[in-house]
């Protein structure tokens, strides 16, 4: 049997133009249940009322583990930063929203740009501009550009199969066993982005070692340029919380 989250609740961010304050105010009016979450966030049911609210764009659905990325790159007003793997946009919108900062939001695939783009007119967010790039491959054009640089990698996803449980269907072992190389390669191409000084940021949905630490243990032995300033793995053992791993990088 397939394991999945009897949690009945998602996680809601609250767009920056739309209080959390002015939420619970609401919610608490129409007589629906909610649970604490962020400084910006909660918790409760997809019904009618939070729909009609995402779809205005005051809120949009986002795991808290997802936001702790953003809230770690240390960005600045000014910051140009690239998002490497970026569909369907969403830490691209937050990291907009947290600081005044241009975002090169890009992904292989046109189709997924223009999910991209659809976040981002939902959500009203300004300093975006998408861009068709393959990550596996050096892009001369980012060398040196960017004051932080976001490799959110694709992954086995297991750290959110209990949302997603039709992952373990369409997961095999080749694929799982290939997922690391194209991993490495994504960070290892995205040092010559990042200028001095700056943060590499690597995160996957997933709670396998080989996708996770032993890719950044190995990219930090073959890159004496970069010190790590954290590593941590989150488990999905708790409600509403994804499984979800974080490195920070800093280029010396």
């Amino acid at each position: 049997m397939l394991l999945k989250s009897k949690f009945p609740y998602e996680h809601f961010r609250i767009n920056k133009a739309y209080s959390i304050e002015k939420l619970k105010q609401d919610l608490k009016k129409n007589k629906i249940k909610y649970i604490d979450s962020m400084d910006n966030a909660i918790f409760a049911k997809n019904d009618k009322f939070m729909h009609d609210l995402y779809s205005e764009g005051f809120v949009t659905i986002q795991s808290k583990t997802s936001m702790l990325v953003c809230e770690k790159m240390e960005l600045n007003d000014g910051d140009k930063v690239l998002d490497l793997c970026a569909a369907p946009g969403g830490k691209s919108v937050y990291m907009s929203e947290i600081k005044d900062v241009k975002i090169t939001s890009c992904d292989i695939h046109s189709h997924r740009l223009d999910l991209i783009t659809s976040y981002v007119n939902r959500m009203k967010s300004e300093g975006i501009t998408t861009c068709l790039n393959d990550a596996t491959k050096v892009n001369n054009d980012f060398i040196d550009l960017f004051d932080k640089v976001l490799c959110d990698v694709p992954c086995s996803g297991l750290g959110v199969a209990k949302k997603k449980p039709d992952i373990y269907l369409n997961l095999t072992k080749e694929i799982v066993s290939g997922l690391p190389k194209i991993q490495y390669l994504i960070l290892n191409n995205a040092k010559y982005y990042v200028k001095q000084g700056g943060i590499l940021m690597y995160s996957t949905c997933t709670t396998l070692p080989q996708e996770n630490e032993q890719v950044v243990d190995r990219f930090i032995k073959e890159n004496k340029g970069f010190e790590l300033i954290e590593m941590t793995q989150y488990l999905p053992i708790e409600d509403g919380i994804d499984g979800f791993f974080i490195a920070k990088l800093r280029r010396i």
